[in-house]
């Protein structure tokens, strides 16, 4: 069964960040779309089988039902709801940052 996919303001806003970064940063906009196209390609893989990724290592936010998938240096983090058969993107940021006090 295919799960429907939700995707929050803040993961929408970050993602849009990343994009800008790159490309500001470091000039490369072609980098910071190919980024974020494998970013929303993970996203929308996740409607079909969305557990296959693995809770997140800190127990708190595992017991809140978060997951991760690593994509390049950024970490995709979402909830999967199997009472309403949805997945819930809840944040993008990248690897090095203090995710587990972000989320």
């Amino acid at each position: 069964m295919k799960y429907k996919i939700s995707v929050s303001s803040r993961a929408r806003k970050e993602l849009l960040d990343v994009t800008k970064y790159i490309i500001t940063e470091y000039d490369a906009p072609d980098l910071a779309h190919r980024i974020a196209n494998k970013i929303k390609s993970n996203i929308a893989e996740l409607g079909f089988m969305p557990k296959r990724f693995s809770l997140v290592l800190d127990e708190l936010l595992a017991q809140r039902g978060f997951r991760s998938i690593p994509v390049e240096n950024y970490i995709i983090f979402y909830i999967v709801n199997e009472n309403k058969k949805t997945v819930n993107i809840v944040s993008v940021m990248h690897n090095k940052r203090d995710w587990i006090n972000l989320l």
